[in-house]
């Protein structure tokens, strides 16, 4: 049986722990780990992080 749920769409985001500015971007690089990780890069520092998830990515909340 189907039902449905009204929810609330969130974009999530990673900031850029080296210069606390602007959002890390997916580079299309993974590493083959188990789990997987994911290479971020910031456009504006170029710093580099291997995240868990592919950022940014969309959640779904239900609304009350």
């Amino acid at each position: 049986m189907e039902k449905e749920t009204e929810v609330k769409t969130i974009e999530v985001y990673y900031e850029c722990p080296n210069c606390n500015e602007v959002n890390m971007e997916f580079t299309g690089r993974t590493q083959l780990t188990s789990p997987p990780k994911y290479i971020h890069q910031c456009p504006k520092c170029k710093y580099q992080k291997s995240l868990s998830k592919k950022y940014p990515y969309i959640k779904y909340v239900p609304v009350s």
